[in-house]
């Protein structure tokens, strides 16, 4: 399936012209900002009033569309692989016997993520790098490699890829988000929202 930047409404006719419009926006805990298009013209006796337009858009498309480069931590690069954090260290970390760096750049240098304030930031080119080098070392199956460049470009799009691929957006307290999988999360009836197994609960708060 070919990468694509969806808009969602939930339908009504555009404003007329000199018509004033209302917004209002919300975050609805999902990991997007959803915008309300309300059309402040009086309907005529009989007719229907119109509907809100309801506009999702995504924290990835928030960042693109304001110029700023995506970036990853330590765990989200992780997932992008779909591996664990110990696995991002040892693609970093030199081989204790031959002394050579796992993750590199097309030329053989080692992959050095920038850090701030003392935590790994890796950018779409450092993960793109990544993925080439697991590819030739034979860590990354032909499929692998393809789901994770699919991942790449499409946050590069400004796309939420975990929401493609169903992942939900799990309130951890204390006004806390994160993506997990499905079979990570339950829905919580009473706050309606999404929350994280107990036993994964244990382990955010270490």
């Amino acid at each position: 399936m070919e990468p694509q930047v969806n808009v969602e409404t939930d339908g009504g006719d555009k404003a007329p012209p000199h018509e004033s419009v209302g917004w209002s926006s919300s975050y609805n805990g999902s990991g997007a900002a959803e915008l309300d298009v309300d059309s402040g013209h009086q309907q005529a006796p009989g007719r229907e009033p119109r509907k809100k337009k309801r506009i999702r858009i995504s924290n990835a498309e928030l960042l693109a569309d304001a110029g700023i480069e995506p970036v990853a931590t330590t765990s989200e690069a992780a997932e992008y692989f779909d591996r664990t954090t110990q696995w991002i260290y040892w693609g970093l970390t030199p081989d204790p016997k031959t002394g050579e760096v796992r993750f590199v750049w097309p030329d053989g240098s080692p992959v050095i993520p920038e850090r701030v304030n003392g935590e790994r930031r890796f950018t779409m080119p450092i993960l793109r790098a990544i993925a080439k080098s697991c590819y030739h070392r034979g860590n990354l199956t032909d499929t692998e490699l393809k789901t994770v460049l699919r991942r790449i470009k499409l946050t590069e799009l400004g796309e939420e890829w975990r929401e493609r691929e169903g992942w939900v957006y799990a309130d951890l307290g204390r006004n806390r988000h994160r993506w997990v999988r499905p079979d990570r999360a339950y829905y919580d009836r009473k706050t309606k929202t999404w929350r994280i197994a107990k036993e994964d609960a244990q382990k955010e708060a270490r």
